[in-house]
């Protein structure tokens, strides 16, 4: 009898740890496709008027800025705040962006998206929190 439970016993744990590896497959490949999507990544901010529009990545790269005609009638220090506050906002929003699709991947509560959340906000803070600076 205790030949039978052991091999019961042994067939258990192996079953367990099929399915641990099974699903730590599953998570490797969804952080994978994680990364690959995270690289695809970008948010556009316009100015409440349309003069700017300006696209950035989750790393804050400004890949575009683009001004309507309007933007001519603009003062430079005018332009100078709005550009930057659009600048701010599109990378703030990427950064969201990278963040929520991290906790659909890891879940809302996993202590990554939870850091990853705190570096974003920190790092590409909203612009109608009155923090944006140089960076």
């Amino acid at each position: 009898m205790s030949t039978e439970f052991s091999q019961d016993a042994l067939e258990q744990a192996r079953a367990r740890i099929a399915t641990q590896v099974a699903e730590a497959e599953a998570r490797n490949k969804a952080v994978s496709a994680l990364a690959d999507g995270l690289s695809n990544i970008s948010a556009t901010a316009t100015s409440p008027r349309g003069e700017v529009t300006a696209t950035a990545k989750p790393d804050g790269k400004v890949t575009a800025v683009k001004f309507a005609p309007s933007a001519e009638s603009l003062t430079a220090s005018a332009l100078s705040d709005l550009v930057t506050t659009v600048i701010a906002e599109a990378q703030h929003k990427a950064a969201m962006s990278a963040v929520n699709s991290s906790a659909e991947t890891l879940g809302a509560d996993s202590a990554f998206v939870a850091q990853l959340r705190r570096d974003a906000e920190v790092t590409f803070p909203s612009p109608t929190s009155g923090t944006i600076e140089y960076r």
